[in-house]
């Protein structure tokens, strides 16, 4: 956006100079010639473009996607990632098999509760509501308009076009009259502002980095203070001519700050409200309507500019003019500042939220949460040994618990909820979460989804006893057998499109290989888990978990599953995979800084890093590798190259953290731990509450410590060793209860 609009920009100022110089030297004719020949030019370049259908036909068929098919077929499609394919040795790896050990990520948007968000949202209307003639015959832009970011957008690139059109026409009155200049010196003048224009892709590069709010807004300021002091250039003067200068061309970097951000904002927010409105947008989404506003602006601002700026100056004095126009440049800020970009987490995205009429037990943003913790937390601390640990936690019972970020919630709370489903998440979020995450996986029409493994459904949903869907597993049930043989089953998301996704209910994770019937496959609860909410979990997409964690103002933690299909799956890459997922979040104008994006795939990581820093910096490695003795060691000793390479957290599970003094028989940090804080990294660990009684040592998750656990309160003798002394910056729990009482009783 930065490098188009800035030939916009450069466009409209630089021509009163070509103009200046081609009247003074050729005369007034020769100026419209001038004008033919630029016109031509565009034209004999507009027969050389190459558009996207006919392009395709140059690409190798086997480079092709089914993005690329589209196209050549004549179907609307939309581009995503950066199109690059990923070589099959790598995008190809099947999933770790121990899925309980596994990390997830967090889902987009949820069914919400309609108090959960601001006034910012447009409000669908309901069946029974009688809608106004403009939303009957125009329902796209009816929503549109309904969308205030949108709006505030809007205005700003009408004003700034204003601005340019008014500077257009009354600069080169003012220095002929003050200066006496000729029409070169008249178009001379606008070389100060025009030269900003040649660094639009920086301006660009910077709106990508810091988001459109804060960037547009420095550029109103710029323009702002800039067109004010301009006032004071009054006489002809060697000095004023300098003023003169200086101000235009830290006017012409403000206007170049203002626009490509903006409108980004505007493409970003018609692209979201487009998603969210399918039966109103349809397939071609809303681009068209994108650049009818932004041009219907660009050409409005183009008329009214000279005409208001021509009569300010014919009637009043220069200071009273350019006065005039720093004050129309500073009118924006306000709903730019209110409205667009990343500003506060549920303002920002406000514009591509949608109303949904369903509450779901859940609460209002602008209803102070009760955190509650329920009873496990003091059966806990019950259970520990006598000490001064115990001591310090008994102190703390009576609260008050508020939510804390030290606290990230592991699928929601699945130790009672079915995982990644809306009940799940609002347990979560009661019990004080800080995050919540969503593991990613994608289905067969290439939509994210939040599920644990790509190839759960057969023991997360109810999709062995929907004889619809059953068929289109991979590998549909088959019971066990009289002579050992174990009942098997295996369905993906890739099985089956979104629509039919959201069709399924969650249940609680589990199954039993030794089922002759698929009820007796699904019913496999672990003995420490129960059955009690898991009537029908209501699955969530990607979209879905980042409205509803959006709508509760929390952070997210979305974890991008590795494929158990082969890659590129159906032309869809890993970098794809990668990029949607952070698209989705950029979409929404979601802080960066509220996103811990994971994966166990180094080559996400990276990835992220490379071309997403601002996630980049928060990426999460999921380090499996030290699942092995040799992993172990290997993983130890890669830490500093992995530092060196951009990764700031590490995440293994917590096991991996910690040891056993043999003298002293206390729980000390690991290698592991002691080389991640050595490079200066941040650990993320998990995952507690996921291994039911301790009583006989415990299990996966304290199989370095075992010797000396015993009871299950020694959970918390564990987390205190690997919050004060390994100094873990956040821990994932099923149970996200257990977890709050510690931080909010050690203020975390």
């Amino acid at each position: 956006m930065g490098l188009v609009f800035s030939g916009n920009t450069f466009g409209l100022l630089v021509s009163p100079l070509l103009a200046g110089i081609v009247y003074d030297h050729a005369g007034y004719y020769a100026v419209f010639g001038t004008c033919f020949g630029i016109f031509g030019i565009d034209l004999l370049l507009r027969a050389f473009m190459i558009e996207k259908r006919v392009a395709i036909k140059y690409i190798p068929k086997d480079e092709q996607d089914d993005h690329s098919r589209a196209l050549e077929q004549g179907e609307p499609t939309e581009e995503v990632g950066n199109g690059t394919l990923v070589p099959e040795s790598n995008a190809g790896k099947i999933v770790h098999e121990q899925e309980e050990h596994h990390h997830e990520q967090p889902p987009h948007s949820l069914p919400s509760d309609p108090t959960e968000h601001t006034s910012l949202l447009p409000h669908s209307t309901s069946d029974e509501e009688k809608e106004s003639w403009f939303a009957t015959h125009f329902p796209k832009f009816a929503i549109l308009f309904r969308s205030p970011r949108l709006i505030a957008a809007i205005y700003g690139c009408l004003t700034h076009t204003m601005l340019l059109a008014s500077i257009d026409s009354i600069l080169p009155l003012f220095v002929k009259r003050t200066f006496a200049w000729t029409a070169t010196g008249a178009g001379s003048i606008f070389l100060p502002i025009t030269c900003p224009s040649l660094f639009g892709a920086v301006f660009g590069a910077l709106a990508d980095r810091y988001g459109s709010r804060l960037v547009s807004l420095i550029g109103l300021a710029l323009t702002t203070l800039n067109l004010g002091l301009m006032g004071l250039v009054k006489e002809n003067e060697m000095l004023d001519k300098v003023l003169l200068c200086v101000f235009l061309g830290i006017a012409g970097i403000g206007l170049n700050l203002i626009l490509a951000p903006l409108a980004a904002d505007v493409f970003a927010t018609v692209d979201a409200l487009a998603s969210n409105y399918p039966e109103k947008f349809g397939k071609t989404g809303a681009y068209a309507q994108a650049y009818a506003l932004m041009t219907g602006a660009l050409g409005l601002g183009t008329a009214l500019g000279p005409i208001l700026a021509g009569a300010m100056y014919d009637n009043t004095t220069w200071p009273i003019t350019v006065g005039f126009l720093a004050i129309l440049c500073a009118l924006p800020s306000v709903g730019v500042f209110l409205y667009t970009g990343a500003l506060l987490f549920s303002l920002a995205s406000a514009a591509a939220i949608r109303r949904t009429p369903a509450n779901n037990g859940t609460h209002s943003n602008n209803t102070s949460l009760n955190v509650q913790l329920g009873p496990r937390p003091y059966y806990l601390v019950d259970d520990m040994d006598e000490g001064a640990l115990k001591e310090k936690l008994q102190s703390c019972s009576e609260g008050p618990f508020k939510t804390s970020d030290f606290v990230f919630a592991h699928r929601g709370a699945p130790l009672q909820f079915p995982e990644h489903t809306h009940e799940s998440y609002s347990a979560a979020r009661r019990m004080g979460a800080g995050a919540v995450e969503c593991d990613v996986a994608f289905t067969k029409d290439k939509q994210l989804v939040c599920r644990h493994a790509q190839c759960d459904l057969h023991t997360t949903t109810d999709i062995l006893n929907r004889t619809d869907l059953a068929s289109k597993c991979t590998t549909p049930f088959t019971p066990a057998t009289k002579n050992g043989t174990k009942a098997t089953a295996k369905c993906c998301t890739s099985d089956i499109t979104q629509a039919e996704f959201k069709t399924l209910c969650g249940k609680m994770d589990g199954f039993n290989p030794n089922a002759t019937t698929v009820e007796g496959y699904l019913d496999g609860t672990p003995y420490f888990r129960t059955d009690l909410y898991a009537t029908c979990g209501t699955l969530l997409t990607h979209n879905e978990y980042i409205d509803l964690v959006n709508g509760w103002n929390l952070k997210f933690t979305p974890e991008l599953k590795t494929p158990e299909v082969k890659m590129p799956f159906n032309g869809y890459t890993q970098e794809q995979y990668a990029q949607d997922m952070i698209d989705a979040y950029k979409t929404r104008g979601i802080d960066p800084k509220r996103v811990w994006a994971q994966s166990f795939l180094p080559a996400d990581i990276f990835y992220w890093i490379d071309n997403e820093p601002e996630f980049g910096v928060q990426a999460v490695y999921l380090d499996e590798r030290v699942d092995t003795p040799a992993g172990y060691a290997n993983a130890t000793a890669s830490i500093p190259d992995l530092a060196a390479r951009g990764v700031k957290i590490m995440a293994p599970a917590f096991f991996a953290l910690t040891k056993v003094n043999n003298q002293t028989g206390a729980i000390v940090p690991s290698e592991y731990a002691l080389a991640v804080k050595a490079a200066g990294l941040d650990i993320v660990t998990w995952s507690f509450e996921r291994s039911g009684w301790l009583k006989n040592g415990g299990d996966y998750y304290y199989q370095y410590v075992k010797s000396v656990i015993n009871n299950d309160g020694d959970m918390y003798t564990v987390l205190d060793v690997l919050v004060h002394q390994v100094g873990i910056m956040a821990m994932f729990s099923d149970w996200p209860a257990t977890l709050t009482y510690y931080a909010n009783c050690f203020g975390l």
